[in-house]
């Protein structure tokens, strides 16, 4: 995961990642095409060498948001962008999220 995360990185951006670190797991179930669909998404914190970063891909903006933008931001699975938000991702190693699922 960590050679794929460096990989594209720089294929996909003008930026190197410095540092990394495993922070968590997290079970996605959602719903496609009618069906409840499971999946895993792995989370990193990852340091990169610049503040500004450019895209190397056509029509693909990169957004920084702060944390308060970050709180009502559409961001998916809810359940990582709430963990990032309270600050509790440092504690956590294994997420359900079933957002879409009912």
């Amino acid at each position: 995961l960590e050679a794929c995360i460096k990989r594209e990185m720089q294929e996909e951006t003008d930026a190197r990642v410095v540092r990394m670190e495993y922070l968590f797991v997290v079970e996605n179930f959602i719903k496609f095409k009618g069906e409840v669909v499971h999946g895993l998404g792995h989370y990193f914190e990852v340091e990169i060498d610049r503040q500004e970063v450019q895209s190397r891909l056509d029509r693909t903006e990169l957004i920084w948001l702060s944390m308060g933008e970050l709180a009502q931001a559409d961001l998916r699975p809810h359940i990582v962008r709430d963990c990032v938000v309270d600050g509790s991702y440092r504690s956590v190693r294994h997420l359900i999220s079933r957002d879409d699922v009912t």
